[in-house]
This record gives C-alpha cells, structure tokens and sequence, in this order.
C-alpha cells in the first residue's frame, strides 16, 4: 500500500467505499453516511466508478408502462321543451365530439339513443361507461309491459345507476350522466342523472335540462332568455342551439351540432320513440 493510499484509509473522516476492495479509486471516498464524496476524480475515474458498481449489482430493465387510453365524451346535451300547434315536443341538441386525448378525436358521434315506451336518452362522461349505463337502463325500459309513466323512468333510473355502478365499467374516478325525455300523458318529462366521484345527481325538470362540461354555459343563457315549455318550436329550436353554440366557449364542446325533435309516441312500442332528426351537422 503507499503512502497516499495508507492516508486515505486512515483519514479520521473517511472510509472506504462499501464493496470495492483495493485496488481502488484513489480519487474517491464516502462520508460515514455513506454518501459518496469526489475528492479530485476526473471523468474517467467516474466513468470507471460507476460502471463497476454497475457491474457488481446487475438491475434487470423495467417494462414501459402504457397508460390505457379510453375514449372520453367531451360534450354538452340538451334537452328544452316546447310547443307545435299546441302540442308538446322536446328538442334534443348535443355535439358529436368524441376525445382520445393525444390520440386525437372525432366528430361523427352520436350521443342520443331511443330507450323504447316514447322515451330517449342522450349521454355525456367516460364514454365506455356511459355507453353500459344506457345499455342497463335501455333493458330494463323495453322489458316494461305497457306505458311507463314518469314515476317508473325514475325508478328506473335509480335501479339502473346501482346495477351500473358495480359493473367493471364504472371507474369511481370519472363521471357519467344521462339526460332522459319523454312524456307522461303528453306532459314533457325531463330526468338528469349523474355518478361522480363521491356524488350521485338526480334532477327532475319539465322545462330544460343540460348536462356535460358545456353545461353551466347552456344552463345559464337558457335562463337569461327565460325560457320555458310553452314557447313555439321553432324558438325552441333556435334557443337550444344557441345555448349550445354559446358552450362551445368552454374549448372542450364540439363544433359539430346534432338537432333533433321529440314528440309523444301514438301507439305504445317498447323500441320506439318518435323522434325527427332536424339537422344532423350544423
């Protein structure tokens, strides 16, 4: 051993690195805490250090982790009452955006479906999930034998969302809604349902009902226009289309728009509802 490497060892304040045995870096010594300390290593005694501690304690390489990317319904729905010729109808109105976060999106989604018994839904939140929600509450309205009323919708509604949220499609971290309309004897029925995080939303409404990250907007301009079941289709059209446009101030609503027109259905049919398609993009 020489001299410089006897003073290195015996150094009151100093210790050899655990596991390297001599020869060692001359250049290199730990703190009694073990923290390595460089006294005056060049690059090369680095390199050296570090591929040899390498060496000695060999670490097998990870796996990437992928993060599954589910579609998610970046939208707003609504659903406004109004009059034909004295006679109720509700307009439906929603975007047709459909957000794969940095795998991009689409605009050719269709967030309304026919429940049967007159009945609709229309879908905003984690679009898997959402999409199971309204399969559950689909079947249980079509096995419904003659009319359902509003009272079984909501009953329906609730049984749905329980049976929903122990399915493997609910996440407890991702939020859904259904915003349902129909009519019972003639009179316009709106249900806005909703599970979020810690929360569970249940709205009954006969005039307007909003629900996606559009929402607020859609709400208030309905409101500040005051509007209500008894103003004519065609206003009723145009004032639910401009809430929606109004929404699309929020960045996440598309600019595709999907209008349509309900009224009460004639004949019972547990598939059917009467529904007019008005304009499709606009």
């Amino acid at each position: 051993m020489t001299d410089g490497e006897s003073a290195f060892r015996d150094s009151g304040n100093c210790r050899l690195p655990e596991g390297i045995s001599p020869p060692y870096p001359k250049d290199f010594s730990t703190n009694p805490s073990g923290r390595l300390r460089v006294l005056s290593a060049g690059s090369v005694s680095v390199w050296k250090m570090i591929t040899t501690q390498i060496a000695k304690n060999p670490k097998k390489p990870q796996p990437v982790k992928q993060k599954i990317r589910y579609a998610k319904v970046v939208t707003v729905c609504i659903a406004a009452a109004c009059q034909e010729d004295n006679e109720p109808r509700i307009v439906l109105c929603s975007d047709t955006r459909l957000d794969y976060q940095d795998l991009g999106s689409t605009n050719t989604t269709c967030k309304l479906d026919v429940l049967g018994h007159g009945w609709c839904v229309q879908m905003a939140g984690h679009w898997s999930g959402v999409r199971e929600w309204a399969r559950i509450l689909k079947q249980r309205v079509q096995k419904a034998s003659g009319t359902v009323d509003a009272p079984t919708m909501a009953e329906n509604c609730r049984r749905s969302m329980a049976q929903f949220v122990k399915s493997p499609l609910y996440w407890n971290d991702q939020g859904y809604q259904l915003l349902v309309s129909g009519f019972d004897r003639d009179k316009p029925v709106i249900f806005k349902s909703g599970v979020f995080p810690q929360e569970v939303e249940t709205d009954v409404n006969s005039d307007f009902g909003a629900i996606g990250e559009g929402e607020v907007i859609a709400l208030t301009l309905l409101r500040q226009r005051e509007f209500h079941d008894r103003v004519p289709l065609s206003y009723g059209a145009y004032l639910a289309y401009e809430a929606k446009r109004a929404s699309e101030r929020c960045g996440t609503v598309g600019h595709f728009t999907a209008l349509a027109v309900q009224e009460p259905l004639r004949e019972d049919d547990n598939e059917r509802a009467g529904i007019s398609v008005l304009n499709q993009k606009a």
